[in-house]
Order: C-alpha cells, then structure tokens, then sequence
C-alpha cells in the first residue's frame, strides 16, 4: 500500500486498500452534466426606497407618487408534461386540484417568479437553509482522509500503515443541577475480526449470526439479541495514544498482549465481505471484515455543545445525508437516539481539535465528518449575509420574513399576489410514468463550490493531487456558485436505472397533464414603483428573450414541466392619474435602474448570461445526472473529481473565471447590454478562456456558436470550448441565426483556424 491509503468506498469502520471504482471504463468522463445549472451570486442591490420599511411599514399603507396598482392575467403554456403534484394518498401523484378542476399552487407560480427576480435584481440569497453537511470522500485525501487517518508504524509488526487518528468513546446524557448537556465519556478501542466473533457468537447461542454480510448496525445488534456484549481478552496495541488529538490506544484482539475487559461494537457492513475471494492485482483488497470491542476508561470527559450535538444529529439524518428532505434519522441513529434520551450510553468514534476539545463525532470509525463551514458561512463571505438588516427588490416585491437576532424578526408582507392558476378546458392527463426522481446533492463540491484552477476547474497539486475548494477550506475567497435553476428541456426522458434497481419500489409513480395543457391565473399587484413593476415583468419572459423558458413541477431533471408565460388583459394604472402603465416603459425602468447600480454592464454580465443561457431548452442528453452503476463499475461522480472537473458555465460554453473579489468577471462584448437577449455565448468570450484545439478527427462532433452569414448563404462558426473557427456546409436549419449554439460534424478537423464543418444529415 502506498502511503497515501486507500479506503473501501462506502465502508464504515475498516481500512482497506481496494479503490472503489477499480476496472476498465469504456468512456473517459471529460465534463460534468446535471440538469440544473447556477446564476453567479453577484453584490447585493438594496434600494433606497426599501429600507425605511424596517421601521416603517409604508409600502402598503403609503403610495408612492409614482406607484402603480392593479391586476393582469398569466397565461402559462405546458410545452411539456406537467405534473405539479398535490397533497394525495394514492401511490400515484396527479396533477394538483382545486375540487375538480386542474390547477397550479399560486404559491408553485410565486416561487418560479421570485427565484428569477432575486437573481436578474442582485438580491440577496436568504431563502437557503444554515445546514452543515458531512463528507465521507475517500477520494478526496486534503478534504477527508488526512483527516481520519495517518500513515504510522504498527507497534507490533514495526510497518507503516495507516492508522485511524478518531479515538473512542460513550456518548451520554449528563443531568447537572437544572441543566442537562451531553458529553463523551473516552475510552481505548480494537477491532475483531469476523473469524473471532462469529466464534464467540456461536458460543453464546446466537444462531445465523454473519456480520460480513451486507447489512446496517441495527441487523447485527437485532440479530445479536439478548446475549452478552461484554468482551475478555487480549488487545496487541497498534497505535499508542498521542496527545492531545489522539487519546485512545487501538489494537487488535488477539489471543496475545494487553488483558481487556470490554463490550462489544457493531457497525455497518456496506458490501459483502467473502473470506475466500483471493485479492487479485496490485490495489485490490477485500470488504470490511472486522468489527469493534470498546475497553477502559479515559479520565477526563469530552463535553458536547449543543450546536455539535445538532450537526451530530443533522449528519446522521434523512435531509443531512440528501436521501429525503425529512428530519428523520437514519437507521443507525434511528437505533440509538431514544436510547440516548432514555440515558443509555451510545458508542461513538470522535475526533479532537489540538487543544483537547472536540471536533466532530460519529456512528462509524470512518464517519460521515462535518464541514468547517455551513451555508450561511460561505453566502456571507459573498456579501449575502442572511442576518443583513437591509431589504432588497425581491423582498420589497414578495415579502420576508428573516430572523435578524434571537430577539428580532423582520417580517415584511409581499405587495405581488398570484393566485392559483387555473386549466383551461379540458386537459388530458397522459399515460403514468414511473420515474426515479433523485435530487442534486449541495454537498457534491465540484458543482455547488466554485472552483478557482484554470478554466474553472479543480486546483492541482505539484505532486498530482487534485484539490478543490470545498465546505472544508477557511480561505475567505470560497464562494457557493449562485442560485441553483433547473435547465427546461427539448423533450422528457427516462431516468437512468440499472440491473440492481427496482423502480417499483424507488421510482415514484405520477400523471402529467399533456404538452399543450394552459392555465390561466390572475396576478395582482399593489403600490409598485416602476422599476419594481419591470423587474416582475422581465422574470416573466426573461426580458423578452424568445427562447428562455420556465420549468414547474415534478420530474423537471426529465424535462417534464417545461412552460412559457404570457400576459393577457393587463389592467394596471398609475395611483396618481389613473393611466394605465406601459408594461415595457417599467421593464425599461428596471434595466436603467439595474444599469446605474452596475453600471452599463449589467445585461453583458456573466450573471444575467448565466440565467438567460440556463433558461433555453437542452438537449436532455446534455444535462442529464452524472451516472452510477456498480454492476458496470461505472461512477461518473469519482471518475469527475479525479479529473478536477466542475460544472461548467453555459452562457460561454466555459468555465467562469473570478476576479479578486470572487464575483465572476464579466467576458469583454460589443453585445447591448440591453437582456432582451442574451449576448452570443462564444463571441463574447476572450480566446484566453478558451481550451486549446484537440485536433478532433472526422465524424466527431462539435459544439458550435454561429458567428455570420456569408454572400453564399453558409455560415461562418467558431467552436465554444476550444479555439477553432470553421464554415458549415450543407442545408441550414430554419431557425439558424446569429448567437444560437449547435451541435454539428466535423469533416476535417486538422487546422483549427480553417475547420471544414457541415450539418448534422
């Protein structure tokens, strides 16, 4: 083993030298692809005329000399399934009802809109939770195993080998006076091969009892029952405690060495674990194949906080580890957590800061650690600090309610009412669908952490380590990348389900209303100023953008749910004069507005390309979920963080680059800085950013921005990732036109200055 370790992907509680994603793959993951993409997190607007409401509540009471009021109806067009799923009991989710009529929430509407309008404003992001996520990388040696463990000399066999830096312990209840705190109580600890405590199972009248199969803790305590836990015996140390990060001696039981008088741990078996297999090949290795006896007593007590009691607890829940937005906790906690309440101890692993206090703990030798940093913490180093006492467009337009201190909460009610959204007709509802409908992970680094190496991707070590800027770094330039939006597609498609998956039993089964289904609501608005009523109206349509599109509802990573929005019978007058107000003159208000805040800039802004370039239809095979199949020993999440790679920016076809302040740089463009449209993606990027040309062969195909027409009807192109140009032959698509982005075929590729191109036959 080389001194870098490897570990067992997926184990809890052992070593191994076995990379997880070993074997041949019949493709190279070259990018990252997710249905979703992120608008830059930009600095915050504030304007001046919101701020008073903190004091005053005069935005409903006092109309402004130039504020505007009244109603207009929303016209929303399913251009795709839709299936925005009520509250039902069936186990399959329709369309949502008012009675017996289709409908969408107007709370559904009110989120699409309030999410665009608090990115095109600079608004400050504060509708996020404060979580702070774990990490269990094996692959990530500077963010995880560094942490976990060390290479150190085995005290019995006087070879370097990595040993576990986590010491262990009895999580407990304390009662003290009136109050009540937790605490570890220390203690050493070894581990048991399976050999051994399938004997001692067997002596103590446990009957089937095999701990290598793939189980949870909770199967092997079940399955262990009432019989003893207890454990005597001999312990050959490994790894003397060395102060003050590491306090527990670790062995191994052995029929040799230091007498113990210990109880018996078990943790979870995440593969199956075969004494026979014969480990073939340099780097492979077998499952894990031990468990754990906890003995002795450390003096001094570890006390627990509160708020390391919580992350604790958040780790080990549905929402911490991303498998259900539920509070529950998972199996193993689910096990002990009342027994924790009732005041029985629970085994942990913990780790140490220097100075003797704790750091994190968990349920496993290898568990699942805590970031350094929450949420909150990194959307305040971008400015976006979401104890700010100041309001900005999107809250002043659909109100807030935010706690400032554990004494004050700001509470501001929306002056933009939606109602519910009403079908018209008499939709049909297509066939029932069952689909996996998995949801992105905020903890997978290289897409929700902007990275600052070249091109946008992850930094790399001198001696070939990839490292990225995650939760964990203190360094105060780490940014999340903005406010996630999911990409409307060309079509639906089908979720990506293996051999090993049983979608009836995982997939969720729903009936969308069919392509085509429209619904109308009724949108009001009070005491708008101008600017306010433009920011409302340019979300709508992406400030008139003719392919931008909103997406609603279930399964959008499928393309279901993808909806265009029109106004009709607009009914909206000036407070002071009773005119009827120009819908474009506010929209225009807003950009002059935004541009004076920015400066001219504004529409050019990487930020506005981004939400524009994300809000035109894919093709879904360029966005769907990164794969994982065991069976084919595909993991398209590991195969990308050994590459560095982090999801790419669409509005160039490259990767952002930061400025000194972290805000991503605006690409130099002679484009309007007028957002009616978004700027064309590659001429408004500098070659520099640009990836050098691969010399792509025949038949392969690239990516393209259409550039000008020549006098014989082709188009001219340059390539979006690389630095090639290139003239197209063949019969152009009807819609072709300047700035629109195409997938075409290479004829000769050799000299990336004079590429022959054609059209896809």
């Amino acid at each position: 083993m080389t001194q870098r370790g490897n570990f067992h992907h997926g184990q809890r509680g052992g070593f191994d030298s076995r990379p997880p994603d070993s074997g041949d793959r019949a493709e190279r993951v070259t990018e990252i692809t997710a249905p979703y993409g992120f608008v830059p997190l930009g600095p915050v607007v504030e304007p001046a005329w919101l701020q008073p409401a903190l004091t005053e509540p005069f935005l409903h009471d006092v109309p402004f000399e130039d504020g505007a009021s009244g109603t207009f109806e929303l016209v929303i067009e399913a251009e795709t399934p839709i299936c925005v799923a009520g509250r039902s009991d069936d186990k399959e989710r329709r369309h949502c009802r008012i009675g017996s009529t289709y409908a969408i929430p107007g709370s559904s509407l009110r989120g699409a809109l309030r999410n665009v309008v608090e990115a095109a404003t600079f608004s400050r992001m504060t509708l996020v939770n404060d979580h702070r996520y774990a990490v269990r990388d094996l692959q990530n040696r500077d963010l995880y195993l560094d942490h976990m463990a060390k290479i150190q000399t085995n005290l019995k066999t006087h070879k370097k080998e990595p040993m576990p830096l986590v010491n262990a312990g009895w999580l407990v209840r304390r009662t003290e006076g009136d109050e009540e705190r937790a605490v570890i109580e220390p203690c050493h600890f070894a581990r048991i091969e399976y050999g051994w405590l399938e004997e001692l199972a067997s002596k103590r009248g446990v009957r089937g009892f095999q701990p290598g199969e793939k189980q949870s803790s909770v199967d092997k305590y079940n399955k262990w029952g009432a019989a003893p836990l207890s454990f005597k015996g001999q312990v050959m140390l490994a790894r003397n405690p060395n102060p003050p990060q590491v306090i527990s001696e670790f062995g191994k039981a052995s029929n040799e060495g230091k007498d113990i008088d210990g109880t018996l741990v078990f943790t979870g078996q995440p593969s199956r674990h075969d004494p026979t297999r014969k480990v073939k090949g340099k780097g492979a290795g077998n499952a894990k194949h031990h468990d754990f006896v906890f003995y002795g007593r450390i003096t001094k007590d570890v006390p627990v906080d509160e708020k390391q009691l919580g992350d604790f607890q958040f780790a080990h829940s549905d929402r911490g580890q991303q498998h259900r937005m539920t509070d529950a906790p998972n199996t193993e906690w689910g096990y002990w957590k009342p027994r924790f309440e009732a005041g029985e101890r629970v085994p942990v692993f913990f780790l140490l800061l220097p100075g003797g206090t704790l750091r994190a703990m968990g349920l496993a030798m290898m568990f699942r650690l805590s970031y350094a940093h929450s949420v909150h913490d990194l959307l305040a180093r971008s400015g976006h600090d979401p104890k700010s006492r100041s309001l900005d467009l999107a809250e002043g337009l659909f109100g807030t309610v935010r706690e400032l201190d554990k004494k004050n909460t700001l509470t501001l009610r929306g002056r933009v009412q939606l109602g519910h959204a009403i079908a018209q007709g008499a939709p049909n509802e297509d066939a029932a669908r069952t689909e996996v409908l998995g949801a992105p992970k905020a903890s997978y680094y290289p897409n929700y952490i902007t990275q600052r190496g070249p091109n946008g991707r992850a930094a790399t070590h001198r001696d070939g380590r990839v490292l990225y800027d995650t939760y964990m770094n203190d360094d105060p330039e780490i940014r999340l990348r903005g406010w996630k939006r999911f990409h409307p597609q060309t079509q639906t498609s089908k979720s990506f389900v293996t051999a090993k998956i049983n979608i009836d039993k995982v997939g969720t089964t729903f009936r969308p209303l069919a392509a085509g289904t429209r619904f109308v609501a009724t949108v009001n608005v009070h005491n708008l100023r101008p600017v306010e009523l433009g920011a409302l109206l340019w979300a709508l349509d992406f400030g008139g953008d003719k392919q931008a599109r909103h997406t609603l509802g279930l399964a959008r990573p499928l393309g279901y749910g993808r909806c265009r929005l029109n106004i009709d019978k607009w009914a909206v007058r000036n407070l002071v004069g009773g005119a009827v107000v120009d819908p474009a003159a506010a929209v225009q208000a807003f950009i002059r507005y935004m541009e004076d805040q920015l400066g001219q800039q504004w529409g050019a802004s990487h930020m506005i390309r981004e939400l524009i370039a994300i809000a035109r239809p894919k093709d879904p095979a360029d966005v769907r979920y990164q794969r994982l199949d065991s069976e084919k020993r595909v993991n398209e999440f590991v195969d990308a963080k050994k590459s560095g790679l982090s999801l790419k920016s669409w509005a160039d076809g490259v990767y952002p680059r930061l400025t000194s302040t972290g805000a991503a740089a605006a690409p130099t463009s002679s484009a309007s800085s007028r957002p009616s449209a978004a700027p064309p993606p590659s001429t408004a990027s500098s070659p520099s950013r640009k990836s050098s040309w691969p010399a792509m062969r025949r038949g392969d195909t690239l990516e393209v921005v259409l550039v000008e027409q020549n006098k014989k009807g082709k188009w001219r192109a340059e390539a979006t990732r690389y630095e090639a140009v290139g003239t197209l032959d063949g019969a152009a698509p009807a819609d072709a036109e300047r700035g629109k982005v195409y997938k075409v075929e290479i004829i000769t590729g050799g000299d990336p200055k004079n590429l022959n191109l054609k059209w896809p036959s």
